[in-house]
């Protein structure tokens, strides 16, 4: 929120250098270059000047920082490598950034070495007692925060820096640069303003980023995680105060009346964002705008209260009230206004909150002697090899699809001819690296993506997940080569821990798909579990499969274990979530408890289809209201492997009559349950019946417990030092 504009000539300036053949030219242009630098400098200083104005406290750490933000942007040469380094950033062809080159680079081991003296002070700065940077707030809304982007410039370079020092294995630098950066999240709090608090959030962001991209390309070790474990162990709560922002937020709308006493039509508009928006507030005067604020004054208490809960389930429940409240405009009119910024506020707390608890447990966990294996984000490694799996062709996907439906019918890899079996074998030995890949993912325990977290947070989960195609693609292509590798055992081959990895690896990935946030990645998992339970029958037949895979399975199978055995009780709330309220709504329906209480006497066959409801039309020719539109996307041209086919496939009728256009609800549902759907009800009792008959074949294969005679363990000590805690 600077009031200045970016040097942006600067690169013109360099090319005009490379083609003037004048010497004097150039140095023409090189004077030009420096002066406009030297311009741009002075406005950032002048910016933070005008608006900044931190106390003589010498225990307040804002002027010092300040200082630092002003030599900072005043080394030149950073801004020409800071451009450098991004040109050496590689994007495939699959849109994945491989930032190794540049991370590997002189440009930005120059980048450190002009910025070390920096960073030592940043440190020493960090140790003061508190950081106020004397914000006007009598400016109200329009007050200006220009340190912001200049802490968001240091924490890129903390990075940058953290990221090197892991590589080169120096766990103790690359750990005191987090706790720098975790330091620098927290002295925004007193700012008192929404945009602060997210930015404090963010920088946190950044460094546990790091150490989840660090645990998830498994360069963490129980000796180099302890550094690290010490940096997340402790943290405050609500450290990025989020409670004193949003009272800060309502404190600047109290002091941005004067804009009505001015008839400062033009700051007053800026509140809004569209055209109704701008119009309202225009159209009020001091006293009506105190009276409507007044009004929300309760919504700001209602996201305050979200600090004090510690249960995430009972935190998605209240936050979930309060955008019901918004709907039904219990708030007022303003409220709605700034109904966005104030759930983006909820839920980035709630997500940087459960992503910190992450990641610590998670270095508790590798410290004390946990496979590093089993944590990190499997999204980070689905992201990079998925877009690989959709590359198999139609062909052989259909040869895959063919060689499993024949083994699991049969029984016997007899019928399996010897040039399919060779066609595969090319394949596989074309897809190892991906397989590799596939592997490492399947055995992480965590997979998060923000956008699907946000979607759950808000209670609006997808019809169909962004990844559950390619998901359960990449865990048929495991499962065909674990049926392959059946066949091969027969054949007297050495294939036992390729069947056993093969089948953990799908149960891993299936359970990442069955993560509640969408009825479709359910129904997908339990179809994977099924075929997973049949081929470890075989394998155990054939003795492919030993008491060797025992460990890895019951791994597995303990994620699914709980109070919500494979995430159903979850999925149930997306199913009852915004989208299928809104599509109610469609119809003129404007109480969101009506609403609510009308999705609750739907069936789950009928909800499955009313979640694919999204958007709208006219529903009749002289009709006011919308026909929502029924988006199916069958994705044929993928392959047999990502299809959904199994689970619902709809005729040309059924997606016609489907799509209407309806004019009413009651022909909307008359449509729906007219049309043949999932019975969800089944599904749940297959994938229950699945994860048993996979629970008692692991229990088949465990060797038999010590002999009678043979000295127990003492209970004590073997639970001496653990705290009980799993980790997920």
């Amino acid at each position: 929120m600077i009031r200045i504009t970016p040097g942006l000539l600067i690169a013109l300036g360099c090319l005009g250098i490379l083609v003037m053949s004048s010497v004097g030219h150039c140095q023409k242009d090189a004077d030009a270059k420096d002066q406009e630098w030297q311009e741009s400098t002075r406005l950032f200083n002048e910016g933070i000047d005008a608006n900044l104005s931190p106390n003589d406290d010498p225990n307040n750490g804002a002027a010092k920082l300040i200082e630092i933000m002003k030599r900072y942007r005043a080394i030149e040469e950073l801004e020409d490598l800071a451009r450098k380094y991004d040109k050496l950033i590689v994007i495939d062809g699959d849109d994945q950034v491989d930032e190794e080159p540049a991370l590997r680079s002189e440009i930005a081991r120059r980048r450190l070495e002009l910025t070390d003296e920096l960073v030592k002070q940043i440190r020493e700065v960090l140790e003061a007692e508190y950081f106020n940077f004397g914000l006007d707030r009598s400016a109200g809304f329009n007050m200006l925060v220009p340190h912001l982007s200049p802490l968001r410039q240091i924490a890129r370079l903390l990075e940058l820096r953290a990221k090197i020092l892991i590589r080169e294995n120096k766990w103790t630098e690359a750990k005191m640069v987090l706790v720098v950066l975790l330091d620098l999240s927290v002295i925004t709090r007193e700012d008192e303003t929404l945009i602060s608090s997210l930015v404090g959030a963010s920088i946190a962001a950044v460094a546990l980023n790091i150490l989840e991209e660090a645990m998830t390309e498994q360069r963490l070790d129980a000796q180099s995680a302890m550094p690290f474990r010490m940096a997340t162990m402790y943290l405050s709560k609500d450290p990025y105060g989020f409670r004193g922002a949003l009272m800060g937020e309502y404190e600047l709308l109290e002091a941005s009346t004067k804009y009505y006493v001015e008839r400062d039509i033009d700051a007053i508009m800026s509140l809004g964002t569209t055209v109704e928006e701008k119009a309202y507030l225009s159209g009020l005067d001091q006293d009506s705008f105190r009276v409507e604020l007044e009004k929300s004054r309760a919504a700001y208490d209602q996201i305050a209260n979200l600090l004090d809960v510690e249960d995430e389930e009972q935190i998605l429940n209240l936050a979930n009230r309060f955008m019901d409240d918004l709907a039904e405009g219990r708030h007022g009119p303003l409220a709605n206004i700034f109904a966005e910024p104030w759930t983006g506020i909820m839920f980035n707390m709630i997500r940087i909150e459960l992503f910190h608890e992450a990641m610590a447990e998670s270095l508790r966990q590798i410290t004390r002697g946990v496979d590093p294996g089993y944590f990190g984000n499997a999204r980070r490694l689905y992201d990079e090899w998925l877009p690989k799996v959709g590359r198999i062709s139609v062909s052989d996907q259909e040869t895959m699809t063919m060689v499993r439906n024949i083994l699991l019918v049969s029984g016997t890899c007899d019928a399996l001819p010897e040039s399919l079996r060779e066609q595969l074998q090319s394949v596989f030995e074309m897809m190892r690296p991906v397989r590799t890949g596939l592997l490492r993912a399947a055995k992480i325990r965590r997979c998060a993506d923000w956008s699907t977290q946000n979607k759950m947070f808000k209670g609006n989960g997808d019809s169909i997940g962004p990844k559950v195609r390619g998901m359960q693609a990449a865990a048929r292509l495991l499962l065909t080569e674990a049926a392959l590798g059946i066949c091969q055992h027969e054949d007297g081959l050495e294939t036992g821990k390729l069947v056993s990895d093969s089948l953990v690896g799908a149960l891993g990935i299936a359970i990442h798909m069955a993560d509640g946030s969408h009825l479709m990645g359910q129904l997908a998992a339990t179809a994977l579990l099924e075929e997973i339970a049949e081929l470890l029958e075989l394998g155990m037949n054939n003795g492919s499969v030993d008491s060797d895979i025992v460990p890895e399975l019951q791994e597995r199978l303990q994620r699914c274990q709980g109070d919500d055995l494979l995430n159903w009780k979850k999925t149930q709330r997306m199913l009852h979530g915004t989208r299928v309220l809104e599509t109610i709504e469609t119809f003129g329906m404007t109480d969101r408890n009506l609403s609510r209480r009308l999705a609750r006497g739907w069936s789950e066959d009928r909800l499955f289809l009313a979640q694919f409801y999204d958007g709208g039309r006219q529903a009749g020719e002289d009709s006011p209201l919308k026909s929502p539109r029924f988006i199916y996307d069958e994705s044929g041209r993928q392959g047999d492997l990502h299809s959904l086919d199994h689970i619902f496939k709809p005729s040309d009728q059924d997606l016609e009559m489907l799509e209407g256009p309806h004019e009413r609800l009651l022909q909307l549902i008359n449509a729906i349950d007219t049309v043949e759907s999932p019975s969800i009800f089944d599904w749940k009792l297959r994938s229950f019946e699945a994860y048993e008959k996979i629970e008692a074949l692991k229990k088949k294969l465990t060797p038999a417990r010590p002999a009678h005679g043979m000295k127990k363990p003492d209970a004590e000590k073997m639970n001496k030092g653990m705290d009980g805690k799993m980790g997920h």
